[in-house]
C-alpha cells in the first residue's frame, strides 16, 4: 500500500502515482458498496425478492473484485524493481505504514466500543453489549482485529509481506514462477489448506508480484484505444467467469473472476492528466479503516428515523460512497490539523 518504491519505466513518476490513487479510490468505493448493504434494516431479513434487495446483492457479488484488487495492488508496488537487497527498506517501510497503522486502528476500535457500550444511545447502534476492558486479552485485541473485522485484510497483506521472499524465490524466474502460479492454481482448486494465510490471498500477491518482475512495461503502458478495449474485455470475462463460477461451483473460477475484473478495471482505468492529486484522493488506507463505522452508524440511525421503504434504502446505499469519502476525508483533515503526528501514525506516513 505505499508508493515509496514505486519508480517508473512507462509512465512518468507523477502519472504512475495518479493512476494508482485513482485504482485505490475506486477499490475503496466498491468496498465500501460491499459492505453498505441494508435491505435488512429497511425491509426485513428475509427479503431477497425486492428491487433493491437483487441490486445490493449483485453488487457486493461482483464487486468482491476490489478485495482482490487491493491485494494485487500491494503485491505489484511490494515487488516493483525487487532484489533481496531491497528487502530490509520494503519490511521497514511497511512497518510503519501497515504494521504501525493496523494496530493504533485495532485499539482506537476496541476504545470506541468500550465506550460507546456504556452510552444509552450508541449501545444500540453498535450492538454489541457491553464491552469489558481487559488488559490480558489486550494483546490479542490489538494483533487480531477483534473489534475491527473489516482488517483481516490488513492481516492478511502483514502476513504475505512477511513471507515475500519465499513467494520472491517461487516467481523471480520467468518459468518458474509460471510453475509456481499454476501450483498454487491447484491448492486453491483442491481447496488446500494453507495456515492463517488465504489461499486466494497468496494468489493475487504473488501474481501482481510476477507482473511487476516480469511485465512492468505492459502493465504500466499508458491508456490507448485498444488498451481500453482490452480491459473491458477483461472486465466482461471476469462477470462471465464469476457466473460460470456459479454453475460450476468452482472456487477457482471465483478467484480468477475477480483477478480478471480487477485486472480489466487497471488496463481500462482513464487518467487524463500527470499531475499531483489532492490529498482527499491519496487517502484510500484512512477511508478502508475508517469507513465501516461509519456505515453502521449510517445506516442504523437512517433506518431509524427514515421511512422503511426501497427508495430511502436505495438513496442510502447508491450514495455511501460519497457519504464517507467525503466524512472520511472531513475526519482525516481534522485530525491532520489538530494533531498532526497523530495522524501521521494512524494514516502510514500518507497525505
Amino acid at each position: 500500500l505505499s508508493l515509496h518504491d514505486a519508480l517508473p519505466i512507462c509512465m512518468d513518476k507523477t502519472y504512475f502515482h495518479t493512476k494508482i490513487y485513482l485504482m485505490m479510490t475506486l477499490l475503496s468505493f466498491i468496498v465500501i458498496y460491499n459492505h453498505a448493504l441494508n435491505v435488512e434494516l429497511f425491509i426485513g431479513i428475509n427479503d431477497h425478492s425486492s428491487t433493491i434487495a437483487r441490486l445490493e446483492e449483485t453488487i457486493a457479488s461482483i464487486g468482491q473484485m476490489a478485495v482482490a484488487g487491493f491485494f494485487m495492488v500491494s503485491g505489484y508496488l511490494f515487488f516493483r524493481d525487487f532484489t533481496i537487497k531491497k528487502l530490509p527498506l520494503k519490511w521497514k517501510r511497511r512497518f510503519f505504514s501497515v504494521f504501525i497503522p493496523y494496530v493504533v486502528w485495532n485499539g482506537l476500535y476496541y476504545l470506541g466500543y468500550f465506550i460507546a457500550s456504556r452510552l444509552p444511545f450508541w449501545t444500540e447502534i453498535v450492538g454489541k453489549g457491553k464491552i469489558s476492558f481487559s488488559i490480558h486479552e489486550l494483546p490479542s485485541i490489538l494483533l487480531h482485529y477483534r473489534y475491527n473485522y473489516v482488517f483481516w485484510f490488513v492481516f492478511q497483506l502483514l502476513l504475505l509481506i512477511g513471507i515475500s521472499p519465499l513467494l520472491y524465490m517461487g516467481i523471480k524466474n520467468r518459468i518458474v514462477g509460471i510453475c509456481f502460479i499454476i501450483l498454487l492454481s491447484f491448492v486453491i482448486y483442491y481447496k488446500i489448506n494453507i495456515i492463517y494465510i488465504n489461499e486466494d490471498a497468496i494468489w493475487y500477491y504473488t501474481v501482481a508480484g510476477y507482473g511487476a518482475l516480469h511485465a512492468q512495461e505492459f502493465i504500466e503502458e499508458k491508456i490507448s484505444i485498444s488498451r481500453f478495449v482490452f480491459g473491458l474485455f477483461f472486465i466482461f470475462l471476469g462477470i462471465f467467469t464469476f457466473y460460470l463460477s456459479e454453475a460450476l461451483s468452482s472456487v477457482l473460477c471465483i478467484v480468477l473472476s475477480r483477478f480478471f475484473g480487477a485486472f480489466g478495471i487497471w488496463l481500462s482505468l482513464f487518467c487524463p492528466f500527470s499531475y499531483t492529486l489532492p490529498n482527499l484522493f491519496q487517502r484510500s488506507f484512512f477511508i478502508y479503516a475508517i469507513h465501516f463505522s461509519f456505515i453502521r452508524i449510517i445506516n442504523k440511525i437512517g433506518a431509524r428515523f427514515l421511512p422503511h421503504t426501497q427508495l430511502f434504502a436505495g438513496i442510502l446505499y447508491l450514495g455511501m460512497p460519497i457519504y464517507i469519502f467525503l466524512l472520511a476525508n472531513l475526519c482525516a483533515e481534522i485530525c491532520r490539523h489538530i494533531c498532526p503526528r497523530f495522524y501521521r501514525i494512524l494514516s502510514g506516513k500518507r497525505p
